[in-house]
């Protein structure tokens, strides 16, 4: 089914609905997000002395996994580093670089998660 003749809330606004569920799951293990979206990092979280870089992926059960994403991973790295370079953000001694992909029904409810730590 494509998401042009797909009913309504099968997709409605996947990319947000992911970053929820990371979210949820990263507060679950005991970090803090500390920021959302910030340039190319979906979403980036910290327990002291860790900071994490989050790819989040929001995916249907279909699609296949595509891990070929040298450039997106390269700007996340970039994002990540202005980030931590900002006064208040330096009190963290560790970066780690994850991914998180979020599979959605087609209601948009969530059915699994994976992480991926030190994914690249």
């Amino acid at each position: 089914m494509s998401e042009s003749t797909a009913p309504t809330g099968w997709w409605a606004n996947p990319p947000e609905r992911a970053l929820d569920c990371a979210q949820d799951y990263l507060e679950r293990l005991g970090y803090r997000v500390l920021a959302r979206q910030f340039r190319d990092c979906d979403l980036i979280a910290g327990r002291w002395p860790l900071v994490i870089a989050c790819e989040v992926r929001a995916r249907r059960i279909v699609e296949p996994v595509d891990d070929d994403c040298s450039a997106r991973r390269k700007r996340l790295r970039l994002s990540a580093s202005i980030w931590l370079a900002n006064p208040p953000h330096r009190g963290f001694h560790e970066v780690r670089f994850d991914r998180i992909d979020v599979y959605l029904s087609h209601g948009g409810e969530l059915v699994g998660l994976e992480h991926y730590p030190n994914a690249f």
